[in-house]
């Protein structure tokens, strides 16, 4: 999948004259597309597990996104800590 996603962008990138303007615009539908989907399995987990007011515990590089981090807190209100 990294591959394919790395070649996609490197297509696109080949095709404009405003490499840096469309750099930002991938990076930024690909942080707006993380946020959305790992917010969506977040509370999907929550609902299944039946936890209110928990705390949570996240590992791995994908968590080293701050931005992430921040919407996560913000956007999911059963979460007393994270």
């Amino acid at each position: 999948m990294k591959s394919a996603v790395y070649s996609l962008v490197n297509e696109i990138l080949n095709e404009t004259d405003d490499k840096w303007e469309t750099s930002k615009n991938i990076a930024a539908s690909l942080q707006e597309y993380t946020e959305t989907y790992v917010i969506d399995v977040i509370r999907e987990i929550i609902i299944v597990s039946g936890y209110n007011n928990c705390n949570l515990y996240l590992s791995g590089g994908l968590f080293a996104n701050v931005k992430l981090n921040q919407h996560i807190h913000e956007k999911i209100e059963n979460i007393d800590n994270i």
